[in-house]
């Protein structure tokens, strides 16, 4: 307990004190004001004086990594046909993208050098005109939360789902180099950058992978193709998790596929080869994600750890989000009526009905029903089921003209409908797990205010009824 000598009178104590000595009453409160609130004040009036003198702490020192690439050590210099220096002069090399390919000998090394449009130049070039580029790992992590925000906005993708993905490749935000040649937030190497930058709408070639706010345009266009391919090998040709599209990521679509099948405790090296990836393939895979892929991992080690980086990364998201863009997930009260969202007629029904969770060994037929909408079929009541009310209010009320999965997880339905800024009358919110084992919460927006959603949704406190949440907690907003 915050004791009420110091914080007595601030909005962090609420009750609780020693009546006397050794006799204490955590019922009593307070009238004293504490010292921590007295101080404030002194300070606001400026009736003391700050020390002088105090150093702040120093901020860490960045750290530089390896990017890869090669720049210009001092003058431009003239790319050679031949590596000599009286060879035919092809282009001069300034600030210009540069990659060794080889070394022809102690003086003369084979280059390729990028420009912005994308194209490239081969000659040679000697050694002592270049050095190795060198890139900070660290970066503002709410600028790179920004540039995910408005690239998703174009591509149509989760904002939440790319500072996820980032946060899940290094188990943190890090602009960093990894195996393989792979780099930066995303873990993209030279063919993802190819593949997927554009260099008409970044304005930058292959040097720009080294960039972590211009790798996420590069994600966001990737994340289109990856949901794409994931949907071709889904069932009903749902829309992929969070998990399954980075698994796409990692193993392609097939892989997805067969690590989906049944038996969790397999290996993925003998799920994957040779019928999905040949021996060669899957060594690269692996040898790109040493720290992540391990020799004798299961299939279900490797989607718990999965899972665990995307639950801390999109929850990282949400704290971003909620600093660079606030009106993301705040705004007025409600006001639009059930007729734009028929579900919110379904659920309201279900809350008059007072539908909640049976005592015992019993199961309540009113709860189980909501799971008959979904793929795992009517269940008890003891099954965590709001998941299941949300899809069978949607499904009975007429279903929705957007993609949908009627699926009993909450964090599914973070890719249903499409996703809106912030919460909106009838919108279904997806908050982070609030408790262990869980995925998640689901429900419906009835009202907010700055701080708190409130919730039309089932598996609350065993019942459905309305409930407040913290909009902190909230991992997307998506309208049906």
């Amino acid at each position: 307990m915050l004791t009420p000598y110091l914080w007595s009178c601030t909005n962090l104590y609420s009750k609780g004190k020693y009546a006397s000595d050794g006799n204490f009453d955590p019922n009593l409160v307070s009238a004293q004001v504490g010292a921590m609130a007295v101080l404030k004040i002194l300070f606001q009036e400026e009736a003391i004086p700050r020390q002088s003198g105090i150093k702040p702490k120093e901020p860490p020192a960045p750290v530089f990594v390896e990017s890869g690439f090669y720049e210009v050590a001092g003058n431009p210099f003239g790319l050679r046909e031949e590596p000599r220096d009286d060879a035919k002069r092809l282009m001069v090399v300034e600030t210009e993208a540069v990659r060794k390919l080889s070394e022809v000998d102690a003086t003369w090394w084979k280059i390729d050098v990028s420009v912005a449009d994308g194209s490239k130049m081969t000659g040679f070039a000697k050694a002592v005109w270049l050095k190795k580029k060198m890139v900070q790992s660290n970066f503002d992590e709410e600028s790179f939360a920004e540039a995910c925000l408005n690239e998703a906005r174009v591509h149509g993708v989760s904002a939440h789902f790319l500072l996820a993905l980032a946060f899940a490749e290094h188990d943190g935000f890090a602009n960093a180099g990894g195996d393989a040649g792979r780099f930066g937030p995303f873990a993209m190497n030279e063919e993802d950058w190819t593949t997927y930058n554009d260099p008409a709408k970044t304005g930058v070639g292959a040097d720009g992978r080294v960039n972590a706010n211009l790798q996420a345009a590069a994600a966001a266009a990737m994340t289109v193709k990856l949901t794409e391919a994931a949907r071709e090998v889904l069932p009903d040709k749902r829309l992929p998790t969070s998990e399954e599209l980075m698994l796409t990521r990692i193993f392609g679509a097939n892989g997805l596929k067969a690590l989906l099948a049944d038996s969790q405790s397999d290996r993925v090296r003998d799920r994957l080869s040779p019928t999905v990836l040949t021996p060669e393939a899957l060594e690269q895979v692996f040898g790109g994600r040493s720290k992540l892929l391990q020799g004798d991992l299961t299939i279900k080690q490797l989607r718990d750890v999965l899972q665990q980086r995307l639950d801390a990364g999109l929850e990282q998201a949400a704290e971003l989000f909620l600093k660079v863009e606030p009106d993301l997930v705040v705004g007025p009260a409600a006001t639009a009526s059930d007729g734009d969202a028929p579900w919110m007629d379904k659920a309201k029904t279900e809350l008059s009905n007072r539908v909640k969770e049976v005592p015992g060994a019993a199961s309540n037929p009113e709860v189980e029903k909501y799971f008959e909408v979904t793929p795992l079929g009517r269940q008890k009541d003891d099954v965590a089921w709001c998941a299941a009310f949300v899809s069978w209010c949607v499904k009975t009320s007429g279903g929705s003209k957007k993609p949908v999965a009627y699926s009993a997880r909450a964090a599914d339905w973070l890719n249903n409908g499409e996703s809106v800024s912030g919460p909106e009358y009838g919108a279904v919110a997806v908050t982070k797990p609030l408790a262990k084992g869980a995925s998640g919460h689901v429900g419906f927006v009835t009202s907010w205010d700055g701080t708190s959603v409130k919730l039309l949704g089932g598996n609350q406190g065993d019942s459905v009824c309305e409930q407040n949440f913290r909009i902190a907690d909230v991992r997307g907003w998506r309208m049906m």
